[in-house]
């Protein structure tokens, strides 16, 4: 292997990082729930309640400590998303370092640990992943610390360690729900070391004491503001109905694991190898048994389960790059040829990683548009307009997604977004869009039965062209109130 290997990784690192940078300054990568999830901690800050005032499918701790920092910042949206993004964006590189632990941890080697970080940038999506404010973000660095700390109590076995796993998995749930699937494959390895060591039952069940005091409170809080059905409803029952609608999964739509198999194939390729090299060696290590767990478990719902885009696989990729990279190091070692490789390898994704999200990522940021043209209007409809566009009712977000909650629920059966339109004389309307499509409609009558009510419902949710007649399209889905 060459000397100053580890030098060379922490370049390649510190560019990647650098490239990060050059993105957020860029606005690559932008997704309409930075807007989203930074639009419902303005509606907190006014005072608005998740769920009952407002549509939303997450858990709220991100909006909750994002609503005092709403009324501080600048009303500007871009403004607004840039500081959630680097916020985002540090929390992240918090997330990398508890991988580098977890790594360090489990392969005892500081060279493997710096490998399977530089392994994972490879992947193109791990920069949405990184920027993004979502509560994704949040609860992963909260699932990886826990995570740390979890294999860090089974090598060293202090009870400090398991308390603050589980509390970092609590934190982690009120940011964001899917956390659950994430821990749930954790049973196998917590199993097999409470079989090997029975007296340690007690610190699983005392440590999970804290944890389950805080979701029992927070129950209770629901409960005691008649919220509980609300929640219930808006982050489980939907979410589960919304996955069998926009099922990409391997049984529905092998298009999209196709092409999910290809962008991850090194990752699966060397995890295989890495599994085939060490399977012999590592099979009764409590680190290698977690690990193992959590990517069989996270490869069948990614790929036989909803899916709906590719940076779902984010995590499936960290796993796969903690496993993998203990077989790349096997490879220098064997010849230097693969060191170089490797280097190479490292500098094609980095370019490519910088040059292809030009060439995909989504312009259209109406949000710009709003501040050109009338930057303290928040008449305007339509959230992608903007983050701080007055509240105007209920349904405010994503039409497709709320018209599924509408007839799962009969939330407000009389609700007619151009009603909605009518009455409030909004200056500006963002409409892009194809909120009629018949293909939308079929998948919710085959949920929810093909009834006059359903579809009804379902075009109540859809602007009237008609509507619009009373507007100009000053830019592309963007459009003013004549006079205004």
């Amino acid at each position: 292997m060459i000397k100053n290997a580890a030098n060379w990784l922490i370049a390649l690192i510190i560019f990647n990082l650098a490239f990060g940078v050059y993105a957020l300054f860029n606005q690559f990568f932008l997704l309409y729930d930075d807007i989203e999830h930074l639009r419902a901690a303005y509606f907190v800050s006014l005072g608005y309640i998740p769920y009952q005032d407002f549509f939303e499918h997450h858990h709220p701790l991100l909006w909750y400590l994002w609503a005092p920092l709403m009324s501080v910042i600048p009303h500007i949206t871009s403004v607004a998303i840039f500081i959630g993004r680097i916020v985002s964006y540090i929390i992240s590189i918090g997330t990398g370092c508890f991988i580098y632990k977890i790594i360090k941890k489990t392969s005892d080697d500081k060279i493997t640990a710096l490998i399977g970080i530089c392994v994972l940038f490879w992947a193109v999506f791990t920069w949405p992943a990184m920027f993004n404010v979502k509560p994704d973000i949040y609860m992963r660095f909260c699932f990886y610390g826990g995570l740390y700390y979890l294999l860090k109590y089974f090598y060293e076995a202090k009870f400090k360690y398991l308390q603050i796993s589980f509390l970092l998995f609590a934190i982690g749930f009120l940011f964001l729900q899917t956390i659950v699937m994430l821990c749930a494959p954790l049973i196998i390895p917590i199993g097999c070391y409470v079989y090997k060591n029975p007296q340690k039952i007690k610190d699983f069940l005392w440590a999970s004491i804290f944890p389950f005091a805080i979701i029992v409170i927070c129950a209770t809080v629901l409960y005691y503001n008649n919220l509980l059905r609300y929640y219930f409803e808006s982050n489980w029952i939907y979410n589960i109905e919304l996955g069998k609608i926009m099922n990409y999964g391997w049984s529905s739509n092998y298009k999209f694991a196709f092409r999910a198999g290809v962008l991850i194939s090194e990752f699966l390729l060397l995890a295989v190898l890495s599994i085939v090299l060490f399977v012999r060696e590592k099979c009764a290590d409590i680190g290698y048994i977690t690990i193992f767990s959590l990517i069989v478990c996270e490869f069948v719902q990614r790929f036989c389960f909803a899916s709906t885009y590719h940076h779902y696989l984010i995590n499936l990729v960290i796993l796969l790059s903690i496993i993998a990279a203990p077989a790349i190091k096997f490879l220098w070692q064997k010849n230097n040829i693969f060191v170089y490789f490797f280097i190479a390898l490292s500098i094609l994704h980095l370019m490519l990683n910088i040059f292809v999200p030009a060439r995909i990522d989504d312009k259209f940021r109406p949000h710009l548009y709003l501040e050109k043209y009338a930057a303290n209007n928040d008449n305007i409809f339509g959230f992608k307009g903007g983050i701080f566009g007055r509240y105007y009712g209920y349904y405010w977000m994503y039409p497709n997604m709320e018209r599924i909650d509408n007839i799962a629920f009969k939330r407000l059966p009389e609700y007619d977004v151009n009603e909605v339109i009518k009455q409030q004389k909004f200056d500006y309307i963002v409409e892009r869009e194809n909120n009629s499509s018949e293909s939308i409609l079929d998948l919710l009558t085959k949920s929810f039965g093909n009834t006059d009510e359903t579809r009804q419902m379902f075009y109540n949710h859809s602007v009237n062209p008609e509507k619009l007649d009373d507007y100009e399209e000053i830019e592309p889905y963007f459009y003013r109130r004549k006079g205004v």
